[in-house]
């Protein structure tokens, strides 16, 4: 059993290693140990805590909010089959949360805040991965819950990565670098980084702050034209399409070329839908750029 759950650690490890790989996340730290400040509060069973373990460090700045930092703080959970109650859930949060408390009083982190007069900000990520149990969607399925009862947040968020996500992720950035070039994710205007002389719009860093969300936005070329590429894990549908061409006319600041709208299915039966669509927007030069697929290739949508 010991044996099975170290090769079970060993490849979350090397899944979540990947993943962060992919989506910027590197260099970073892994299998770092603090010193939990909080022994008593933090104590396992009847054991008072002395170390808090983090499987994966990462630090940016932020380029959604300027002014900030970003410490990412990563907790790696691999099981064969989903063990999928909230008690296990509240478990892998609450662990987390104590981590990135005392995490924020460590000598590593002060080391690293030196280096940058910028505000902080602290997000954990669990990755729960199984090597099974691809369609189960733990984040909807925990929704609901209060995964953190008591405990004290002095963190922006802390976030969970299931097979689902992790899925999406590894097809949906993959397939837009092997398709296209000069490829990184766009960073459209928050409100909270729209400064002219500080505004980074594109970037091979994928913000923490949107890294379970269903959506991704790529800016990239094609030859020598300039695409936004957005990306959604839905099917397709008309209502889902006529948003994302709303978004994308929000986001784009007129300087796109063509817009690539992708979907987790979409078929060429579809193509009457999408010419539907377009004929019910009034932006005719803008809906002339855009083109829908999938990201996940088959019969059923390839140009052939």
């Amino acid at each position: 059993m010991g044996e099975k759950s170290k090769t079970l650690g060993e490849l979350g490890e090397n899944k979540v290693k990947y993943l962060m790989d992919l989506v910027g996340w590197s260099p970073n730290t892994k299998n770092l140990s603090i010193p939990c400040i909080a022994s008593e509060e933090h104590k396992e069973n009847i054991e008072p805590r002395r170390t808090h373990g983090i499987d994966a460090l990462y630090r940016y700045e932020c380029p959604l909010v300027e002014n900030s930092l970003a410490f990412v703080v990563v907790s790696s959970k691999n099981q064969g089959d989903y063990n999928a109650k909230p008690t296990i859930a509240k478990k892998y949060f609450v662990e987390l949360a104590n981590t990135i408390n005392c995490f924020k009083e460590s000598e590593i982190r002060k080391d690293i805040s030196k280096l940058y007069k910028l505000n902080r900000k602290y997000i954990g990520i669990v990755f729960w991965l199984s090597e099974g149990d691809d369609e189960i969607d733990l984040i909807n399925k925990f929704s609901e819950e209060n995964l953190l009862p008591g405990v004290k947040n002095t963190f922006h968020a802390i976030v969970l990565i299931d097979n689902l996500k992790a899925n999406f992720l590894f097809d949906s950035v993959n397939y837009v670098k092997d398709n296209y070039i000069n490829t990184e994710f766009y960073y459209h205007n928050t409100g909270y980084n729209s400064s002219p002389t500080n505004r980074i719009t594109s970037g091979h860093i994928l913000p923490a702050e949107v890294i379970n969300s269903g959506l991704l936005t790529f800016k990239a070329s094609e030859g020598d034209i300039d695409c936004l590429i957005v990306v959604s894990i839905e099917r397709y549908s008309e209502e889902g399409f006529k948003r994302l061409i709303s978004l994308c006319q929000n986001i784009t600041d007129n300087w796109v070329e063509k817009v690539v709208i992708l979907f987790g299915e979409y078929n060429n039966t579809d193509s009457s839908s999408v010419d539907k669509v377009k004929l019910s927007v009034k932006d005719d030069k803008f809906t002339r750029k855009i083109d829908v697929n999938s990201f996940k290739q088959s019969l059923r949508n390839v140009n052939i």
